[in-house]
């Protein structure tokens, strides 16, 4: 799952596109916001539209990392690879629109191939996230268990080593 959307963005920035988007627009992308990101991906079928397999790439279930794009990004990258009849231009525009509408900024990547159903590859710069607050405060919790424990073994270590001071070893 993860494998298949570097795979995909490693090819398309490093292939002609139709619109461009390439390394350095990645950079940028990466640079803004919280320096974080997710990733979402979408495979559509010979009768969905382009407009669909968008929209799914974005959705819970095509994120890799669950947010809320249209409220927490910062700034995005899309990029839609097919065969041409699958590839109508004016949904694509749509979809981009509404979201930079949305997210400021959305770097977007069309690739042609040929005999190929639709995907797109979806990313956004976060500047902050709610799941994301939820995981640093469950690992702030952690490490707080973690720390009690280790105290609370140093000071059974401790009453211990007192105990076994003062006696001698019988043989």
């Amino acid at each position: 799952m993860v494998a298949d959307r570097f795979l995909f963005l490693i090819r398309a920035l490093d292939s002609e596109m139709m619109m461009v988007t390439d390394l350095g627009d990645f950079n940028t992308l990466m640079a803004s916001g919280a320096r974080l990101a997710t990733f979402g991906f979408a495979k559509g079928g010979k009768n969905q539209s382009i407009k669909d397999v968008i929209k799914e790439s974005m959705s819970p279930r095509g994120l890799l990392f669950s947010t809320q794009p249209y409220e927490e990004a910062v700034r995005a990258m899309i990029i839609i690879q097919g065969d041409k009849k699958y590839l109508d231009i004016n949904e694509i525009t749509s979809e981009v629109e509404t979201l930079s509408s949305n997210v400021g900024h959305v770097f977007k990547g069309v690739l042609i191939r040929n005999r190929e159903e639709p995907q797109v590859l979806t990313i956004f710069s976060l500047s902050a996230s709610e799941e994301l607050d939820k995981f640093y405060l469950e690992a702030i919790e952690a490490i707080k268990k973690e720390k009690e424990q280790k105290e609370r073994t140093k000071s059974q270590k401790e009453v211990a080593n007192d105990l076994l001071k003062g006696m001698e070893p019988e043989y």
